[in-house]
């Protein structure tokens, strides 16, 4: 069961307020510019103003790749997130 609290004032108008993003808006522009760039493999340079953590990026990349079966594989190492294209080398994603 699923219990709702009311939310306070001084919260309720920062969040009313708030713009909310729309999916992918964040995530879709990074794809493509990734895309058009013809690189093989690059690594995103990650920036706060552009997410709230780099680890939310990364699930957010991961997510739109998959559910718009777009021909990149996107993976973490040391911290860093890497795009690499699956299209050019015969690889799925």
């Amino acid at each position: 069961m699923v219990k709702f609290s009311k939310v306070e004032d001084s919260k309720r108008d920062e969040l009313l307020n708030s713009v909310i993003r729309k999916r992918g808006a964040v995530t879709k522009p990074i794809i493509d510019e990734f895309l058009k760039s013809g690189e093989e493999i690059l690594k995103i340079d990650y920036d706060e103003t552009v997410s709230s953590s780099i680890n939310s990026l990364y699930i957010g990349l991961k997510s739109y790749v998959k559910n718009n079966k777009v021909p990149v594989h996107v993976f973490m190492h040391e911290g860093e997130i890497y795009l690499k294209r699956t299209d050019l080398n015969g690889e799925t994603s």
